[in-house]
């Protein structure tokens, strides 16, 4: 395995491994934590990352953490998207475009555009100390936003079709859907996606989580190498993204693509998230799979 850590001005630090990366911001060694100082860390590291972007800061965080344990399949496989008759019709020439995290974060929609696209800040525990790492990831992802619930129903109907345009389509199979879609992101792009991803969205303000360390002793050991320097050694944090990276890139998947502020919450939204073995470069892919349309049905 090929490891690196290319530093991006005004960005931080990107673990590579293999192709597949995670942007780390800001690292940082702490002494255990209960919630209510997590929640505090967060908001501080938040404002930092957002001022330093010059966007607007946040005001509120969450008072507790998210656990792995808030992240679980769909129940069912319901899945309803609301679309422009522009996309509609694109749609029905069997074409499809899958995007990136990035492409989320960075729409000019301020409705729809959401800034904490791709982040989340991360507090792994060791028995006496925790690793805190606030990090951008998702980057290998390409994602398909729609509803675990029909939008037209609820409270909340009118709001999102006047936020999410007119056309409602429903993916009748999802299961048949995406591995057609697996297919022939392989075979069209050159894109191998090893897992797909059928979740609703957690809502959380401040997008934090925690979380215990698999290895303690490993944990202690890189913390206690991590405090005798003021600036990190590249040498040291390349040692650190061998033995850790697998451990921060799961620890930031979740909440970086299946989690958005409680802002959102209304939406209810639901996500197919693609999991390829490189990132991409693209901000969306474009493919064309008409036999895909099989599984669709539109509404007007």
């Amino acid at each position: 395995m090929i490891y690196s850590e290319p530093f991006e001005p005004n960005q931080g630090y990107r673990l590579m491994r293999d192709g597949s990366s995670v942007l780390v911001k800001v690292l940082s060694a702490y002494k255990l934590m209960d919630d209510h100082q997590k929640s505090l860390v967060s908001k501080l590291v938040l404002n930092f990352i957002e001022g330093w972007s010059g966007q607007s800061l946040t005001l509120n965080v969450a008072d507790r953490p998210m656990s792995p344990g808030d992240f679980s399949p769909a129940r069912d496989q319901n899945f309803f998207r609301l679309v422009s008759s522009n996309v509609a019709n694109y749609l029905k020439q069997g074409k499809f475009r899958f995007c990136t995290p990035k492409y989320y974060r960075e729409l000019e929609d301020e409705g729809r555009a959401d800034v904490s696209e791709g982040y989340s800040c991360i507090f792994i525990e060791g028995t006496q100390k925790c690793l805190q790492a606030a990090a951008t990831s998702g980057f290998n992802c390409l994602v398909l936003c729609g509803f675990g619930e029909n939008p037209r129903d609820g409270v909340h109907s009118y709001q999102l079709q006047q936020q999410f345009d007119e056309v409602l389509i429903e993916i009748t199979d999802v299961e048949s859907f995406t591995s057609i879609v697996q297919k022939e992101l392989l075979r069209q792009k050159k894109i191998k996606c090893f897992n797909v991803h059928t979740m609703d969205i957690y809502y959380h303000s401040g997008k934090f989580i925690s979380l215990n360390a698999a290895n303690s002793t490993v944990l202690e050991n890189c913390l206690q190498k991590l405090a005798m320097h003021r600036e990190l050694p590249k040498e040291l944090l390349h040692d650190f993204n061998m033995q850790y990276w697998d451990s921060i890139y799961e620890a930031t998947f979740w909440p970086s693509v299946f989690s958005k502020p409680e802002r959102y919450a209304h939406e209810k939204e639901r996500r197919i998230a693609f999991e390829c073995s490189l990132d991409i470069e693209e901000d969306c892919i474009h493919v064309e799979i008409p036999e895909a349309l099989e599984f669709l049905k539109f509404y007007t």
